[in-house]
């Protein structure tokens, strides 16, 4: 019995379970292929992204992997890095129930330069079992490359 109180103290004592600590984000990236162009004409994946080779605008929808199934507050931190080029690359991120009724629906875009389309923590609605989506306007030859979230 001393010698399993003297471990569990070594073992707390070592910091290898932290009692108390805050709760941990849980980060994922996808690379942009993981998202479905409404259309076929000039969509295609490239380098993980999936890009748009024509003029015409098209539309994605990219689904997003949530694991705290019971979180109420959504996502810590949403980013979707793309190229817009001349045009503007726009996205919808959405909270939705497991009906796919809308919990929360922000908009954000991006003009100009490769960076990111960034949501910070905008998103900040769930319910249990909802699902999160991002649903993306693309421009001539603007490519999607990568999306991060981050859930509580």
């Amino acid at each position: 019995m001393i010698k399993v109180r003297m471990i569990g103290a070594a073992i707390l004592g070592s910091g290898l379970f932290a009692v108390g600590a805050a709760e941990a984000v849980d980060d994922k990236i996808f690379p942009g292929a993981v998202c479905q162009a409404n259309s076929s004409a000039g969509v295609y994946q490239s380098d993980g992204s999936l890009r748009n080779s024509s003029s015409n605008l098209f539309f994605a929808t990219c689904a997003l992997t949530r694991d705290n199934v019971s979180n109420l507050t959504g996502l810590s931190d949403l980013e979707v890095a793309v190229t817009p080029g001349s045009d503007v690359v726009g996205c919808y991120a959405l909270s939705l129930t497991r009906f796919g009724s809308s919990v929360k629906t922000v908009y954000k875009e991006r003009t100009g330069s490769q960076g990111l389309i960034d949501f910070g923590s905008t998103v900040n609605a769930g319910q249990v079992y909802g699902t999160y989506v991002l649903y993306c306007g693309i421009g001539a030859s603007g490519p999607i490359h990568s999306i991060r979230t981050s859930e509580y």
